[in-house]
């Protein structure tokens, strides 16, 4: 009888075990997926002639300008003054680079060039083009981005663009066409 009662315990206890072990797994599973996603986000690779200081320097230019389209889902963002100005400093906020070769036949020489993440957000920020909506799960992000983008009308309340275009005056495609839309993470 205390042999039965020990071989089920042990039995309970390897259970507890595996399934709060396979919890943590499930619970930090999206968390380790999302940095590997979020780590490619802030860096590019660009190919390049030689491993000179100059060529690095121009190769930064290039791998900022498609760090920025990565991150704000737009070549728009090119086309800003602020954005224009700060791809000159773009060396001095390389986090690290590495130098490698492409794939055959060709085998060409590629610089993979990383930027600082907090430099690139800010950049972005200043330069008015990105924004972010955070909160709790039902906390009516989407709902609000459905709103603002036409998909959805309120029953009350007011959304307007700038001072004076009242957005519930208008149709998904209007509302488009005056620049406001969203962008959906890709996986």
């Amino acid at each position: 009888m205390r042999l039965l009662q020990r071989v089920r315990e042990s039995g309970l206890n390897r259970l507890r075990t595996g399934t709060i072990g396979l919890a943590l797994m499930l619970l930090c599973w999206p968390l380790l997926l999302r940095a590997e996603q979020v780590a490619q986000l802030y860096t590019a690779t660009v190919p390049v002639a030689d491993q000179a200081s100059a060529t690095l320097a121009k190769a930064s230019r290039a791998a900022l300008s498609e760090v920025l389209v990565k991150v704000t889902g737009s070549e728009e963002v090119l086309r800003n003054q602020a954005i224009s100005a700060a791809l000159g400093e773009a060396r001095g906020a390389v986090q690290q680079y590495t130098y490698e070769r492409g794939e055959p036949p060709e085998r060409a020489l590629q610089a993979r060039i990383e930027f600082d993440r907090g430099w690139v957000t800010s950049l972005v920020i200043e330069a008015g083009e990105m924004r972010a909506i955070i909160g709790p799960n039902g906390a009516g992000k989407t709902t609000m981005m459905d709103v603002i983008t036409g998909k959805t009308k309120p029953d009350v309340g007011k959304v307007t663009f700038g001072s004076t275009i009242d957005l519930l005056q208008l149709k998904e495609p209007q509302i488009a066409q005056i620049g406001v839309g969203r962008k959906f993470q890709k996986p």
